[in-house]
């Protein structure tokens, strides 16, 4: 299993979303390739964390190096089922991402 992250970043316009601004911990399995390894973490993510106005923020997949993961797997259904939810990591202050600090 590997471990990514997803960085949210934005300015929510909801009362729900207020808290959603930072950045979320994920395992995947190691077996899919990068770009359905981002696909199944962003559809966990969507599957775990309830988003009011998507278009508010703007949602990265990140190694634990800090690379950005491409979502450019097309897919028919949902790969959530391939990545685990652990936790929200860390609460990133005026909608600026930081580095993935373990």
């Amino acid at each position: 299993m590997s471990l990514l992250y997803v960085d949210v970043v934005g300015t929510p316009s909801h009362p729900l979303d207020q808290d959603l601004v930072g950045q979320y911990l994920f395992k995947v399995e190691d077996h899919l390739p990068q770009g359905m390894q981002a696909c199944a973490v962003l559809d966990a993510f969507h599957e775990s964390i309830p988003v009011k106005v998507l278009d508010d923020f703007s949602f990265g997949v990140y190694t634990q190096d800090g690379v950005a993961l491409e979502d450019n797997e097309p897919s028919t259904y949902t790969m959530g089922h391939h990545a685990t939810f652990l936790g929200k990591w860390k609460t990133v202050f005026l909608g600026k991402s930081a580095p993935f600090e373990p």
